[in-house]
């Protein structure tokens, strides 16, 4: 979710009633939820392109709100 559509979803919290508050306060605290997100992001072991080192990996801007890796092993070839 890109950090707008994050910021609408909530602005729109105040608009909940007691109940549905409750309900995701518990979905938000529950066990399942921290593990369903490790599940569903991946493992970043390096370069999905040269498999170079995670260590070489080098912030390259955002996308909706979302930090871009680039491999500096591909900067360096470029040069």
């Amino acid at each position: 979710m890109d950090t707008p559509a994050f910021q609408h979803l909530l602005s729109l919290f105040p608009q909940l009633t007691l109940r549905q508050r409750r309900v995701a306060q518990q979905e938000l605290t529950a066990p399942h939820t921290i593990t369903s997100l490790n599940t569903q992001l991946p493992a970043c072991s390096g370069c999905p392109h040269c498999q170079a080192d995670v260590t070489q990996l080098a912030p390259w801007g955002w996308s909706r709100g979302l930090r871009r890796y680039r491999c500096s092993t591909v900067l360096l070839t470029t040069a």
